[in-house]
C-alpha cells in the first residue's frame, strides 16, 4: 500500500513539475515573438513618409505676366516642314501637308556628315494601317541614309554641308523619362559653338492669368530669350529637344525640339532659325509639324 501511495505521489508531482515547464516555456515563445511583429510595421511606416517628401517638389515661378495661350494656327508658317525620324514616318494623310512630286530639302545626318539635300517626295497610302476610317501614309525613303526632317519654302536655307552638334534618334517609351535630353522642371544644357556659350533651361513661370506653365530659356552671354512655354503638369515635362546646329549657315545655334499637349495627346515639332530672328532675339520660330492625338 505505501509503494503505491508512494508511485501515486511521485506520478502527480511529475504531473506539474511537467505542466509547468510547458507554461513556462509558451509564456517566453510569446515574449520572444512581440519584437519580431513590430519591426515590419516601423519600417513599412518609414518607407511611406520618405516616399511623400520626394514627391512634393514646390512650384517657384521664377517668371510671370506670360501671354495666355493663343489658338494652334498652323497657317501662320510660310515654311513648311515634315518630321521623318521621331515621328517613325508615318501620318494620318491628312497631317502631311507634302504632295507627291514635290522637290523638298531634307536635312541628312550620317556618321561622317550632315547636309541639306533636294529630295523628291513620294507620299505612299498604308494599306495595313487604318484607324477609326482614317487611311495613313508613310513618305518613300529612296536614299541610304533617310532625312531627319524635310523642309520647304524657306529663303534661309540651301543645298550644302551644315554643322550639327546634336539629334535625337527614334525613342521609345522606355526613354520618355530618363533622358537627359527631355526638357523636364530641372532640364539644363549647355553648347558652345563659334566660341560663343549657350544654355537651353527650363523655368517655372506664370501667365497673366495665373496659370502655371514651363518655359523654355535661351541664354548666351548677356543675352536670353524665352524661346516657347507650355502647360505645367507635376511630374510631367515640355519636350524633347531633338537637334541642335548651324541649319542657315550664319554661324549661330538654330535648335528643332518637340512638344506635348498631355491635355489632348498632341504632337507638336517646331523648328527655330536665328537668321530670322527679329531685333534683340536670339532664335524665331518659323516652322511646325502637327499631329492630333488619338
Amino acid at each position: 500500500m505505501r509503494c503505491k501511495t508512494s508511485y501515486f505521489f511521485i506520478g502527480l508531482i511529475t504531473f506539474f513539475i511537467g505542466c509547468s515547464v510547458v507554461i513556462l516555456l509558451f509564456s517566453n515563445y510569446e515574449s520572444s515573438e512581440t519584437p519580431v511583429t513590430e519591426v515590419p510595421v516601423k519600417l513599412v511606416e518609414k518607407k511611406t513618409e520618405t516616399k511623400i517628401e520626394k514627391a512634393e517638389i514646390p512650384f517657384n515661378s521664377q517668371i510671370k505676366g506670360l501671354e495666355d495661350f493663343p489658338e494652334r494656327d498652323q497657317t501662320k508658317y510660310k515654311t513648311k516642314i515634315v518630321d521623318v525620324e521621331n515621328h517613325f514616318n508615318s501620318y494620318r494623310k491628312n497631317e502631311v501637308v507634302a504632295k507627291t512630286g514635290e522637290n523638298w530639302l531634307g536635312l541628312f545626318i550620317d556618321s561622317e556628315n550632315s547636309y541639306l539635300k533636294n529630295y523628291k517626295v513620294k507620299v505612299l497610302l498604308d494599306k495595313e494601317i487604318s484607324f477609326d476610317e482614317e487611311r495613313w501614309v508613310s513618305i518613300k525613303l529612296e536614299r541610304s541614309v533617310k532625312p531627319f526632317i524635310l523642309i520647304k519654302n524657306s529663303k534661309q536655307l540651301e543645298q550644302g554641308k551644315v554643322t550639327t552638334l546634336f539629334h535625337k534618334i527614334s525613342q521609345s517609351d522606355e526613354e520618355i523619362y530618363d533622358d537627359s535630353n527631355v526638357m523636364n522642371r530641372n532640364f539644363s544644357r549647355d553648347f558652345q559653338f563659334n566660341n560663343r556659350n549657350y544654355k537651353l533651361v527650363v523655368k517655372d513661370a506664370e501667365t497673366k492669368s495665373g496659370e502655371k506653365v514651363l518655359a523654355l530659356v535661351l541664354e548666351t552671354e548677356n543675352e536670353s530669350q524665352i524661346v516657347t512655354y507650355g502647360n505645367y503638369f507635376n511630374g510631367e515635362y515640355l519636350g524633347h529637344l531633338l537637334w541642335v546646329g548651324d541649319l542657315d549657315n550664319d554661324g549661330k545655334l538654330d535648335f528643332y525640339m518637340s512638344f506635348n499637349d498631355f491635355e489632348k495627346g498632341n504632337f507638336d515639332s517646331k523648328l527655330y532659325l536665328s537668321s530670322e530672328a527679329e531685333k534683340g532675339k536670339l532664335v524665331k520660330e518659323v516652322a511646325g509639324f502637327f499631329t492630333a492625338g488619338c
